[in-house]
């Protein structure tokens, strides 16, 4: 009888693993709003998260990366989804991008694996710019190569590649504009 009882449980609970759940839940619901939330600052924003080079010795990194802009003024940005000043200095750059959009400037973004990646994931979308997600040690390697003490930290690259200027912590708009508008 115990065998009995034993297989009856069995194959209810093989049964129940086949059935099929209902097509929406609560969590699919919101995760679909989420997702057309992000869609939508997408678009708005015209966010590109963009891969790492693969093979690409640590010393030569940045500069492989910043060769993708070639011609171009990049203002690159050290940051982190949890560093509310980061945060709250990409909205106060919101007005430099619209100033000089169609000028030859890339708003780059740096962060490392520091940043959750599904905060990261959630986040990037709504930043305008190219962006790089960085391994640990990447991070490290340019946070002592560049001297970056702190974040949120930017660097103003010329057109040629050649560093212009370095800010650790937020310089305020006006020093930004008169730093790229060196290298324009």
């Amino acid at each position: 009888m115990k065998k009995l009882i034993i297989l009856t449980l069995c194959l209810t609970g093989l049964l129940s693993c086949t059935k099929k759940r209902p097509a929406v839940s609560s969590t699919t619901s919101e995760n679909d709003k989420i997702e057309a939330t992000i869609d939508a600052n997408n678009e708005n924003k015209e966010s590109i998260l963009n891969d790492l080079p693969q093979f690409v010795a640590q010393e030569k990194l940045l500069d492989v990366i910043l060769s993708n802009y070639k011609g171009k003024v990049v203002l690159v940005d050290f940051w982190a989804t949890w560093c509310g000043p980061c945060m709250t200095a990409m909205k106060s750059i919101q007005p430099i991008k619209e100033e000089m959009k169609g000028k030859d400037l890339v708003f780059l973004y740096l962060t490392g694996e520091t940043s959750p990646l599904a905060a990261f994931n959630r986040t990037y979308p709504t930043i305008a710019g190219e962006h790089y997600r960085v391994s640990d040690a990447q991070w490290k390697y340019l946070c002592n190569a560049y001297e970056i003490q702190g974040i949120p930290t930017y660097m103003v690259f010329d057109r040629k590649g050649k560093i212009l200027d370095k800010y650790t912590g937020f310089p305020g708009t006006d020093k930004l504009k008169v730093s790229i508008n060196k290298g324009l």
